[in-house]
């Protein structure tokens, strides 16, 4: 990056009347009772923008005058001329095709100069335009020729009467007296002005194209050679780069790039598909390859287009480096009230009698649905093996409006099962058996072991079934049943306003029951996990599973079903990962927290006031007013010293808090800012703290914490253009406003007080 020239003492000072904050390249401010915006860089001041480009070059006016500033503030175009223009492109996925420059008018007279001063060509043509990231069109005497940006160098006299950007690459396209021709930027003529048009058909940087003449057109080379006669009223792209489309007495063709012809004229539409054509032959559909053979002959009323996922597809007019369409992989074909599937070699895939077929793109896998002449659904796989010959809706992925199905506790065997949904009702298909595991009668189905599902119907009431569609527990009206492990239920039921909790095995034996057992499948108390990374529901871990609402907050129960109690202590959190918090409560109800294992041996001990999840890594504790960090082995990571501690949104840092100062630490728990600070926020896209002091004064620190503008000021306000960085900066110090730039180094300009609303 340029930065602008150093600025001396010696320099001049500019008094403001005030100073506004910078919103991208310029600020406003008063000077001798004039608005004027000043320039990010502190060396100009304009009296309008006109206009600012993609490069941070901008066009104003000054005294009347237009000129032209740089990024680095350089007056590229000095503020004496009739008319200033920027011409600057930003193609984002080309930046070779990226340029910037400014055109200048003085006097009727036009000239360019680019973004670093330099000029491309004096103010002396009746017009300049941009041509291309290389080139501008200059016109004299009513014809037109072009400079070379980068030297100024005039490589074709103005003598035709237009040139313009051409797509043959790297071509200009030139024009007599309406009649176009091709040139290279060097000026010599690769076709002379003597065509109407010319046709580029869609394909970036086609090494051959159209030209038209007597409203004929043929197939050009960069050459210039003539690849064909113009016989063809139309060309376009045809299924692969190097194949045309061409149109002859009304009919299509397909010819390549020598003009040997791959398909003859016949056709009336032709629309490629990735590299296949869609042709129609008196309003039938047929589909052609790359090579203009036939895949499916034009004798279909409509053929539809599936990429190999299953998702349908558009026709792809271009063909650009920046997107490429996918290849088709079938071909959904209707022939009067029936329709047929074929891959995309022209295979028919299955016979049937079908009056509507169509691709399902499930997460699952390609499904194929039919309807036959009864309107009987069916669904079957792509190759025609028949799945569901009918009897349903549609297929059920996750949560719909009138079904409820959830597959992310299934495990590796998730492709294997499809739910099916038929008139608000939902059943469960095993595709490598062929069979219905679970009746369509249900409204939700829940998988919760890779085994075990919970399922429920309209009227509310719940049963557990395993993927053979064995019931495993039946159906129970107001009661609810939860896999915590593969081989345990808990069964929650109400007897006489009683609610009477049950851990079974798969046999239905009663392993444990109470009716003090406030089970809730989705609830964890200080779970060793940060807040929404919690599991979706409560199972056995560490072969424990905690009892809660029996009045013994270190009660669990084993996979037998016996209680194992940590007696020890008065309360012991949900294992994870073999760690739990445990807390001791004294005579006087105060409660201390530590870490235990799963046979109850200390990880920490249990001196800490409170204990919780702070992130993915670190559990924050506090003990009498300190808070510090430890990592979930129980070693410490950030010691017990401060008052508070957070993380922030955006970076793995820590801010802390000591002395009601704020602080913070880095992701290795290395103290980058003391906690001396009343506050300290931080900047996302600039990678910068602000920070204010005990004294309420203003400074930026960079992300390692080094000192950028020490805390000295009595007002901050950071540049609030976007993409412009923080800089400058307007800040107030000893009743002075001013501004600093991101070099340290004070704008000469100063004022007694910033912009008020009343200004």
């Amino acid at each position: 990056m340029l930065f602008p020239a150093a600025l001396t003492q010696a320099q001049q000072i500019t008094h403001a009347a005030y100073l506004d904050r910078f919103e991208g390249l310029f600020a406003e401010v008063k000077i001798n009772n004039r608005k004027v915006l000043l320039h990010r860089s502190g060396l100009v001041t304009i009296d309008k923008l006109e206009n600012q480009g993609f490069f941070n070059t901008a066009v104003g006016i000054r005294n009347n005058a237009y000129g032209a500033v740089n990024y680095q503030g350089q007056v590229i175009a000095p503020f004496t001329f009739d008319e200033v223009r920027l011409a600057d492109e930003n193609d984002e996925y080309e930046p070779a095709n990226n340029y910037c420059f400014v055109i200048t008018k003085l006097n009727g007279k036009y000239g360019a100069v680019d973004t670093l001063g330099k000029v491309i060509c004096k103010p002396e043509y009746q017009l300049v335009e941009p041509l291309n990231a290389r080139l501008l069109k200059i016109q004299r005497n009513g014809r037109w020729g072009w400079v070379e940006i980068a030297t100024g160098k005039v490589l074709q006299e103005p003598v035709y009467t237009d040139v313009g950007k051409s797509y043959v690459s790297p071509y200009v396209e030139i024009d007599n007296n309406g009649k176009k021709g091709l040139a290279k930027e060097n000026g010599e003529v690769v076709a002379a002005p003597e065509y109407s048009i010319f046709h580029y058909p869609g394909i970036e940087n086609s090494p051959q194209f159209g030209y038209e003449i007597n409203g004929k057109i043929g197939l050009m080379d960069l050459s210039g050679k003539k690849i064909t006669p113009a016989q063809y009223t139309r060309l376009q792209r045809g299924p692969v780069a190097g194949t045309f489309a061409v149109t002859l007495y009304g009919k299509i063709g397909i010819i390549d790039s020598t003009g040997k012809v791959l398909a003859p004229a016949q056709y009336t539409e032709a629309s490629p598909y990735g590299s296949f054509m869609l042709v129609k032959q008196q309003l039938k559909a047929g589909v052609l390859d790359k090579e203009g053979k036939v895949v499916l002959p034009a004798v279909y009323d409509k053929i539809d287009f599936y990429d190999g996922e299953g998702q349908p597809q558009s026709a792809s007019m271009s063909l650009q480096k920046r997107w490429i369409p996918k290849e088709p992989g079938y071909f959904v074909a209707k022939k009067g009230p029936v329709m047929e599937l074929y891959d995309s070699t022209g295979k028919k895939l299955f016979a049937g009698n079908y009056t509507d077929l169509a691709l399902l793109a499930s997460k699952k896998r390609v499904f194929v649905m039919t309807k036959n002449a009864k309107n009987e659904i069916g669904l079957l796989r792509t190759d025609g093996t028949v799945i569901l010959p009918g009897g349903f809706d549609q297929l059920v992925d996750g949560y719909m409006s009138q079904y409820w199905y959830t597959d992310d506790a299934i495990g590796l065997r998730r492709e294997d099962y499809i739910a099916i949904g038929a008139g608000g009702k939902m059943g469960l298909y095993h595709i490598p058996s062929g069979k219905m595991v679970l009746p369509v009668k249900y409204t939700r189905i829940e998988w919760q072991t890779d085994r075990l599902l919970n399922v429920r119907t309209g009227e509310d009431k719940t049963a557990m079934v395993d993927v053979s569609g064995k019931v495993i527990k039946p159906e129970r009206q107001y009661g609810d049943y939860t896999a915590v492990a593969p081989d345990r239920i808990i069964e929650t039921r109400y007897e006489n306003n009683n609610k009477i909790t049950t851990l079974t095995d798969l046999d239905g034996k009663v392993l444990y029951t109470s009716n003090n057992w406030d089970f809730k499948p989705n609830a964890f108390t200080r779970l060793f996990r940060t807040k929404g990374e919690e599991p979706d529901q409560i199972r056995y871990s560490d072969g424990l599973l905690k009892v809660w609402g029996a009045g013994e907050e270190h009660l669990f129960l084993d996979k037998q079903g016996k209680e194992v109690r940590f007696n020890d202590y008065q309360f012991v959190s949900d294992f994870n990962n073999g760690i739990a918090i445990a807390g001791k409560t004294d005579g006087n109800r105060k409660t201390k927290y530590g870490l235990i294992n799963r046979e109850g041996a200390v990880i920490y001990p249990v001196k800490a006031d409170d204990m919780k999840a702070l992130d993915s890594q670190y559990v924050l504790i506090q003990a009498d007013t300190l808070q510090g960090l430890l990592r979930k082995d129980g070693s410490i990571f950030v010691p017990l010293k401060y008052s508070d501690i957070n993380t922030f949104y955006d970076i793995p840092y820590y801010k802390v808090t000591l002395n009601n100062g704020y602080g913070v630490l880095d992701s290795t728990g290395k103290e980058i800012i003391p906690p001396i600070y009343q506050e300290i926020y931080y900047y996302k896209d600039n990678k910068i703290f602000q920070v204010v002091s005990k004294e309420g004064r203003y400074g930026l620190l960079g992300i390692d914490g080094k000192v950028i503008l020490p805390a000295e000021y009595e007002e901050l306000n950071r540049n609030t253009g976007y993409s412009s960085g923080v800089f400058p900066v307007m800040v107030k110090k000893d009743n002075k406003v001013f501004y600093i730039d991101e070099q340290g180094r004070e704008l000469p300009y100063v004022a007694p007080k910033s912009k008020s609303y009343n200004d």
